[in-house]
């Protein structure tokens, strides 16, 4: 096998390794209790969705690409090999099956690094450079994972088998949460009184931010065959709200509040679970996140009047955050209805009155906040479709 050859077998590889990981790590974000470690592993999808891209660009390039759907469903069968070989329980996933494979990724790529050859080095500086700075970040979210797993939270909650129903590739009834929350059906923020900065981070936290992370690893495990531009979309969504938690958790240490200090609800993951990809994307990206754009850029304006200049700035960057995801979510819906506007109408109708139905109207905040046109331009939505929402 020559040179060329025995690189783009060692990407494939490294391809299989990473898909296999990043469908572990996202099935485990969505059952982990430790809202911590929810948003770390958020993070990391992204990580690993860019590595996984490159790796499929790098083989085409050298002449003989990768075929993404042949890659993942190739990751899939190693997860489950990697599974059924161990009796770990539960709560072990985390520091043996995904560490190790965090470790089995940066061995995969070791040997994509050229010797002593300057010539071949040289020449093959894409690949080398790529493997090199992979592993790197490979090495960084080791550190963090292994962080994250000897952390307090973690060390006191993440390890209790009843607090995790992880069983492989299900997608569960219901998202991990740990013993700090109490649930309830649904938190109507007119009852909890919203009026207050500690009541509204929290409830955005764990109402909003938290359970978007867990219906992105939902669409990572569950794609409807979408392209590999779809899972870079997810999972770039997936850091985003990830920043966004990780944002509020700060938020409420600095106002002294306590995770756990009011009642959370399930009601995002149940709008939206037992759904086919199209109407996840519509009840979530869609009219979800077109609320966020518009409550966002309300609450920055506010808080600029108050001269509250850093929560002004928190919401201001998570406007525009989930201005790119709406504008995600309504490509991906074209694209899934063909390009006919009559189907997307349809399937955004039904997504409303899904909506409707499941939160009588708590959730669906479109009609407190004013509309700015030229974000909903930004964000792909048609001039009609706007002028249906004002």
């Amino acid at each position: 096998m020559n040179y060329v050859s025995a690189q783009c077998a060692r990407l494939n590889v490294v391809a299989i390794e990473v898909a296999a990981t990043l469908d572990l790590c996202a099935s485990i974000v969505i059952e982990m209790p430790v809202i911590e470690g929810k948003a770390l592993l958020g993070r990391h999808v992204y990580m690993l969705a860019n590595l996984l891209d490159l790796t499929i660009r790098r083989t085409a390039e050298l002449g003989a690409p990768a075929e993404y759907r042949t890659v993942r469903n190739a990751g899939r069968l190693k997860a489950d090999q990697l599974v059924e070989a161990s009796e770990l329980s539960t709560p072990e996933v985390l520091r043996k099956y995904l560490l190790a494979c965090y470790l089995d990724v940066q061995g995969a790529l070791a040997p994509l690094i050229s010797g002593s050859d300057v010539l071949i080095a040289g020449l093959d500086e894409p690949t080398c450079q790529f493997a090199r700075e992979a592993i790197y970040r490979l090495q960084q979210a080791t550190g963090q994972l292994q962080q994250c797993i000897a952390s307090e939270a973690v060390l006191a909650f993440g390890w209790k088998p009843t607090l995790w129903q992880w069983v492989w590739r299900d997608i569960p009834k219901r998202p991990g949460r740990d013993e700090r929350f109490a649930l309830t059906r649904v938190v109507d923020p007119r009852a909890t009184g919203d009026s207050t900065e500690a009541v509204r981070f929290h409830r955005t936290l764990m109402s909003l931010e938290i359970p978007t992370i867990e219906a992105c690893a939902q669409n990572i495990l569950e794609d409807g065959g979408l392209p590999i531009e779809f899972l870079v979309d997810m999972c770039r969504q997936s850091y985003d709200e990830a920043r966004h938690a990780d944002a509020f958790i700060l938020g409420l240490r600095e106002l002294r509040c306590a995770l756990g200090a009011y009642p959370i609800s399930l009601d995002l993951w149940e709008l939206t679970h037992q759904h086919e990809v199209a109407m996840r994307l519509a009840i979530h990206q869609r009219a979800g996140e077109t609320i966020g754009v518009n409550s966002a850029q309300w609450w920055s304006r506010k808080f600029e009047d108050d001269q509250a200049e850093r929560f002004a700035t928190l919401y201001a960057i998570i406007m525009h955050d989930e201005v790119a995801h709406v504008r995600q979510g309504n490509y991906w819906i074209w694209h899934i209805c063909g390009n006919s506007q009559e189907a997307v109408s349809r399937l955004s109708d039904q997504a409303y009155e899904i909506r409707a139905a499941q939160t009588t109207g708590v959730i669906d905040g479109q009609k407190k906040y004013p509309i700015d046109r030229a974000l909903m331009l930004s964000a792909g939505y048609t001039p009609v479709e706007i002028a249906r929402m004002e």
